[in-house]
């Protein structure tokens, strides 16, 4: 038979584990809203960017600083799009990156109380 002492620390610990798994679940909660949104804010700015009128007057661009490969072909939007996406990428990495090891020095100061 157990002690009562040990049953409590038993305790004491399940309950520390779950409150890590919970701390976990959220943070891959987190991550995957994250990512969603960033997923959804380059669709639509992606959807955005195609419906807006691509005929861009000649005056306004003066052909000696842009690229003809860009003021010709429509390129332009294309370009903007991925560069978008790639920033939301690197944000969402950042903030995954932080958000986790938040977590883990979180759980690592918890487990130093026990």
């Amino acid at each position: 038979m157990r002690s009562n002492e040990a049953r409590i620390a038993e305790v004491y610990k399940r309950a520390a584990r779950l409150r890590r798994e919970r701390g976990r679940r959220r943070v891959r909660a987190a991550c995957a809203g994250a990512g969603a949104v960033c997923l959804a804010l380059a669709v639509t700015f992606a959807v955005f960017i195609s419906r807006v009128p691509s005929e861009r007057p000649k005056a306004a661009m003066p052909e000696s600083r842009m690229a003809s490969i860009f003021v010709e072909n429509g390129v332009l939007d294309c370009v903007i799009v991925a560069v978008l996406a790639f920033l939301l990428g690197v944000l969402f990495t950042v903030f995954c990156v932080r958000l986790k090891k938040r977590a883990a020095e979180k759980e690592k100061n918890d487990d130093r109380k026990l």
